[in-house]
């Protein structure tokens, strides 16, 4: 049984997450693939891997501030494991590997790490020959808050 303390922090949580959910927005846009797209993401492209398409551009605006995600996918002929050397080489040693099973037929690998001030993904998935590659980087923008008015005042 949960204690009434316990039972008024869930509720004071749950107040609190709903009234910041009006106040928050989210868009995604597709955008098409360019060589500007590839520098603002800041991950090397594996050599060869041509775009599967438009990239895709989002970003959630919150009360103190806005999350911007870029996310770029290729593919290549290449194996899963020549394309997972090449991007394990470049990644830092404290990056987070995680890795769901898929019954055999399906390799797949997803690496995140820290650069800067943007959190980096990189994800492979092999399927019947093909390893495709998702390229992410996602940008936190905190904003100061204004003084109030009644704080500015003149007094």
């Amino acid at each position: 049984m949960r204690s009434p303390a316990r039972n008024a922090l869930g509720l004071l949580l749950a107040l609190t997450a709903a009234s910041l959910l009006p106040a928050c927005s989210s868009s995604t846009a597709k955008v098409p693939h360019t060589p500007q797209i590839e520098k603002t993401i800041g991950l090397p492209v594996y050599p060869g891997a041509t775009p599967m398409g438009d990239d895709t551009e989002s970003t959630t605006n919150t009360p103190v501030g806005a999350m911007t995600t870029i996310t770029a996918g290729f593919e290549t002929t290449h194996s899963f494991e020549a394309v997972k050397a090449y991007y394990d080489r470049r990644s830092p040693a404290s990056k987070r590997q995680i890795s769901l099973p898929f019954g055999g037929r399906i390799k797949d690998e997803t690496v995140q790490f820290v650069s800067g001030s943007a959190q980096k993904q990189i994800s492979l998935v092999e399927v019947r020959g093909v390893t495709m590659i998702m390229l992410s980087s996602t940008n936190l923008k905190f904003e100061r808050p204004s003084p109030s008015p009644a704080a500015s005042a003149p007094r």
